[in-house]
């Protein structure tokens, strides 16, 4: 298990002058912000959002709910890239806030057979979390407030075996600094984990 210094230090060369598909591509503030450093790394770069204003105002970001459209097919969604026409798909920090990882992962390795997937998502027992629990009258700190999951190594683990994903690799990052000591000795306190695997 690797550890990295932050989610950009995860993908940047992974997706470097690559053609991306990314997912949930308009944060949760609307901005796209990773979405436009994924423009600036790769040689291409569609986008999947909810976010109908996001979607109109990016010619290549098109309008999926992932929350309810569990199967997105080119029947109903004519603008999803072809596979032909991406190289890997990324994810960060999206599907904590998804009704369903599971159905996900699975719907995207339908689409899209075959292709690299890099996703992250937050760590439930982070040491950043354990040090704001234990600091705070409440289980699970406010600041996550629209995570409808928390993940740890087995879970993320037992998502891609469900889908019968077989080549994987989970890694973490850490931003703080001051944490990231504890997390290069602890790999599972680590802030977030980043995955890497073949669909």
């Amino acid at each position: 298990m690797q550890l990295y210094k932050s989610r950009d230090h995860f993908l940047v060369d992974k997706v470097k002058n690559k053609r991306v598909l990314s997912v949930g591509c308009a944060d949760m503030d609307g901005k796209g912000s990773q979405f436009f450093k994924l423009k600036n790394w790769t040689s291409k770069v569609y986008g999947l959002d909810y976010d109908k204003s996001f979607c109109d105002k990016n010619d290549d970001v098109h309008f999926v709910n992932l929350n309810e459209d569990f199967y997105m097919t080119n029947e109903k969604y004519a603008k999803l890239p072809h596979p032909d026409d991406i190289d890997i798909i990324v994810m960060t920090e999206v599907l904590e806030h998804l009704n369903a990882p599971i159905t996900i992962i699975d719907c995207i390795k339908k689409n899209w057979p075959g292709k690299k997937l890099l996703f992250s998502v937050p760590n439930g027992c982070s040491i950043g979390k354990v040090i704001r629990t234990l600091s705070n009258d409440k289980l699970y700190p406010n600041d996550d407030h629209d995570h409808l999951y928390m993940f740890n190594f087995r879970v993320i683990r037992n998502i891609l075996e469900r889908n019968d994903i077989k080549e994987y690799r989970i890694d973490v990052f850490q931003e703080r600094a001051l944490l990231r000591p504890i997390a290069r000795i602890f790999k599972h306190f680590g802030q977030s984990f980043c995955v890497e695997l073949t669909l």
